[in-house]
């Protein structure tokens, strides 16, 4: 069943992930245009045309973390790890992925074994 409380939960936290690969001036800030992520491809990888790219993901950093600040709040403040739907655990295992990238433990909350103890799929099938 739709819950249009869980999906915006699931929403913000795939915004928070894909930020990362965001080319959006936007997100990147001001200063030298990021380049479109399908450059980035191994065809383009021995060109030196970007220069070192960890200008990007700096200048990217503090929006990743306004969006990843307002993920979890989200999920946290509408019982995202509690609630059994599709949306919820879909946001609970990239909010796992999302906050384990800073610290392995910081994602267990969301994960098998953390509060939500979710462990697969609603009605108990798993997924894939």
């Amino acid at each position: 069943m739709f819950n249009p409380r869980s999906s915006q939960v699931l929403a913000h936290t795939i915004m928070a992930l894909t930020c990362r690969l965001s080319s959006n001036p936007a997100i990147v800030g001001p200063g030298t245009p990021a380049p479109a992520f399908e450059t980035l491809t191994r065809q383009h990888a021995g060109k030196k045309e970007w220069g070192d790219l960890r200008q990007f993901g700096q200048r990217r950093q503090a929006a990743c973390e306004t969006l990843r600040q307002q993920a979890v709040a989200m999920a946290w403040n509408r019982g995202t790890m509690v609630q059994t739907s599709e949306e919820s655990m879909a946001a609970c295992h990239l909010l796992e992925l999302l906050e384990g990238r800073r610290n392995p433990r910081a994602g267990q909350p969301y994960g098998e074994r953390g509060a939500g103890g979710h462990g697969g799929w609603p009605g108990g099938g798993e997924l894939g």
